[in-house]
């Protein structure tokens, strides 16, 4: 398994786990998406996910 690889499977993994705590966030204060915790790991997510929308050159 070539490095790219791997790192690729660990970066799913975290998108995985912040999306998981992201929902039990949102779900704990009842959906509201205005509250800081869920904007704060909301921003986490995108960061995440934003790695991989990127236009390859």
């Amino acid at each position: 398994m070539n490095s790219n690889h791997q790192n690729d499977v660990v970066d799913m993994y975290q998108i995985e786990i912040v999306r998981k705590e992201l929902e039990a966030l949102a779900e704990e204060h009842n959906f509201n998406f205005q509250n800081e915790f869920v904007i704060q790991k909301s921003v986490e997510l995108d960061r995440l996910l934003n790695k991989y929308n990127k236009p390859s050159t």
